[in-house]
């Protein structure tokens, strides 16, 4: 066991202290608790690891904002599910991503119809209804 000196007391080291002592493992341990104290010692430590989880949970939602798996033109022939009505414009379902789309001869269709993507004019899928197998 590891015996330390604290502001002229001798301490024996307990367990906790080898988590800290292994986060500042480049840091003469008994120095740091001699001038700075044990107690700021273990808030930096806790400061660390709650930054390295803030981290950690940044990066896992970041990769949650990936665009789009499939490009217009793999769409093409495939089909989709209205997710808000077409009046001519509005949103389909087509393998897990949203995409805006018209429908190819301006007729309205509710939502929750199966259409099939006929077509794309840039980003904006055409749909028709009448093209379902």
């Amino acid at each position: 066991m590891q015996v330390i000196k604290s502001k002229g007391k001798r301490q024996k080291a307990k367990g906790r202290n080898g988590v800290f002592t292994f986060c500042l493992s480049f840091v003469p341990v008994q120095m740091l608790f001699v001038f700075i104290g044990q107690e700021i010692i273990i808030s930096l430590c806790l400061l660390f690891v709650a930054f390295c989880f803030l981290i950690f949970v940044f990066f896992l939602l970041s990769n949650h904002h990936a665009k789009a798996k499939n490009t217009p033109l793999d769409l093409i022939g495939k089909t989709a599910i209205v997710h808000s009505e077409l009046n001519p414009k509005g949103t389909v379902l087509s393998n897990g991503d949203l995409w805006f789309a018209e429908s190819y001869n301006q007729r309205t269709i509710e939502i929750g119809r199966k259409v099939k993507i006929v077509g794309t004019n840039n980003h904006l899928l055409e749909v028709d209804l009448n093209e379902i197998d």
